[in-house]
């Protein structure tokens, strides 16, 4: 290994000649800007103009904006100020008073069972509410009592107020309202009238109910619904009866043309070929029923009186009498028929 000796450190040189460089070239642009006055008075004259409208724009918003601010509080101050009513104490530069009120000093205040919406005087709407609510119950209460009386004996019937105060009472405002619509006959079911010189209420016609008017329809016209109802009956049980007895013609009809066929088919020469009466009876207790037959053979045995082809008479048969019907055949009969 070489050994390394008389190492130094020898700097570069800089170069200072170029921040004097940068300087000289500034220098020589300010020099030239102010060698051309035009130019820079042109500029000057452009940053002024652009300064001044800036200014003046400025300048209209805030007067627009004064402006705006102080119109809303004039109009403010106008409909916030509580106008001045006239009342004995002011009669000039002052408004009417409201209706449904009083006035005093400059101010108005309304009367009982009113109320303030803004500069007027207006019912109040839950005092009218509970008075038609009472006045509902004076109807339902009047015309009780009306119709009890009248299905009693026919007469009218009439409450006084006095009552009606007694029965109905509620606060001083509601009251003095029921009473205010009903002397205004507002209420739709009463009447308010004077008689002797006293208050009263009667019921407007017709109050008489769907029940009531059927209470007084029967109890004025009673005897002729029973007598009435009796012969409907009686024509409907005849009705009955009618189609009944025209259901049994017809089946004992359709019996007899079914035996009176029969006993054609066995015509003979020997009056023993006919049918005993006993054999009919079952063979018909047999498809209808006993009880249907019972009630069907008087009306086919009078079918077979009327018809003169077929005839009835008694034989014996194994030694004991018989009724036989049997189909005519005059020629060869030898029994006389009944």
């Amino acid at each position: 290994m070489s050994k390394i000796t008389n190492i130094g450190y020898v700097p570069q040189a800089r170069d200072v000649s170029k921040p004097k460089q940068g300087v000289d070239i500034f220098k020589k642009r300010m020099e030239e800007a102010f060698a051309s006055p035009d130019q820079l008075k042109f500029e000057l004259q452009n940053s002024s103009i652009q300064n001044t409208k800036g200014t003046l724009i400025q300048i209209s918003l805030l007067f627009f904006v004064m402006i705006l601010i102080l119109s809303g509080l004039y109009t403010y101050k106008i409909f916030s100020q509580k106008p001045v009513f006239c009342s004995p104490e002011v009669l000039v530069n002052c408004r009417a008073c409201p209706e449904n009120s009083v006035c005093e000093n400059g101010d108005f205040k309304c009367n009982k069972n009113y109320v303030k919406d803004g500069y007027y005087c207006v019912e109040d709407q839950a005092t009218v509410q509970k008075a038609y609510e009472i006045i509902h119950k004076i109807e339902n209460y009047v015309i009780e009592k009306a119709t009890k009386k009248y299905l009693e004996d026919r007469s009218g019937f009439y409450a006084t107020m006095v009552e009606l105060q007694y029965l109905f009472r509620d606060t001083e405002s509601v009251d003095d309202k029921v009473f205010e619509i009903i002397r205004e006959n507002k209420a739709e079911k009463i009447e308010f009238r004077y008689q002797d010189g006293e208050q009263i209420l009667v019921p407007k016609t017709p109050f008489l109910g769907v029940i009531a008017i059927a209470q007084v329809f029967w109890q004025d016209n009673c005897y002729y619904l029973v007598v009435g109802l009796i012969a409907f009956l009686l024509i409907v049980i005849k009705l009955i009866q009618a189609k009944k007895e025209r259901l049994l013609r017809s089946k004992a009809t359709y019996m007899y043309e079914l035996i009176r066929n029969q006993l054609k088919e066995n015509v003979d020469d020997t009056p023993e070929h006919g049918v005993p009466v006993e054999t009919l009876q079952e063979v018909i207790a047999g498809h209808l029923g006993q009880q249907t037959s019972s009630l069907l053979w008087p009306i086919i045995e009078d079918l077979r009186k009327k018809d003169k082809q077929v005839s009835k008479f008694e034989i014996h048969i194994a030694g004991r009498p018989q009724m036989i019907w049997q189909w005519k055949d005059l020629r060869s009969l030898k029994i006389k028929p009944k």
